[in-house]
């Protein structure tokens, strides 16, 4: 096995841990959404892994989130919830890492995350409206979507129906909102972070030829 390849395998399985935690545990409702939306951070470190490693890098590591989840904490959507987060989560690295890695600048990192943005903002819309919506509705609600309703129009009280009114006025903005965040805070921490991966395996390479 290449020492490219384990470095890889291994980047696979300490970014998937982290998100995987993240996933399960550090996630968060505002105020002025819906109570059912939740700020999660966990795809920051699978879009970092796929910015240094390549796209199929940060797509693994999305996987390896979803399982460890359902490892700790287990599915309370029976498992359509983590199926629509795989998806989406695979959505949101696969633009951004592909373009990264044609184009290692700046400019392919703004590029490569504006791609990804308005990707996953179409995608999240389009999932959760003919989806995940009237999947929760039925689950939930016992396919009573004025219980939805009212508890989206306890946070918005423009939203007057179900369906795209729904998701235009509180999936799509929730969703931009959340992408700004994830976004930025890898655009900010991703080369720091980068250097201290890269000098503490140039450490670790000299420690295995020291000792050779």
């Amino acid at each position: 096995m290449g020492r490219n390849t384990v470095k890889k395998m291994t980047a696979i399985a300490s970014f998937g841990a982290i998100a995987g935690i993240l996933y399960a545990f550090l996630k968060f409702s505002l105020p002025f959404f819906p109570s059912f939306l939740e700020i999660k951070f966990c795809d920051v470190p699978a879009l970092i892994a796929g910015f240094a490693y390549g796209p199929l890098v940060g797509a693994l590591v999305q996987v390896v989130k979803i399982l460890l989840k359902l490892l700790l904490v287990g599915t309370s959507t029976a498992y359509v919830g983590e199926l629509s987060d795989l998806v989406l989560g695979i959505i949101i690295v696969l633009p951004a890492s592909y373009i990264y890695l044609k184009k290692r600048t700046l400019k392919g990192a703004i590029l490569g995350m504006g791609v990804s943005f308005i990707t996953h903002l179409i995608f999240a819309c389009v999932i959760n409206n003919y989806i995940m919506i009237p999947f929760y509705i039925k689950l939930f609600f016992n396919g009573d979507e004025t219980i939805l309703l009212k508890v989206c129009q306890a946070a918005i009280p423009s939203i007057k129906e179900v369906g795209w009114p729904l998701t235009l006025a509180a999936i799509l903005p929730f969703n931009a909102l959340k992408d700004i965040i994830v976004l930025t805070i890898v655009f900010f921490v991703y080369k720091p972070l980068v250097k201290v991966i890269n000098s503490t395996a140039k450490r670790m390479q000299k420690n295995e030829k020291k000792n050779a």
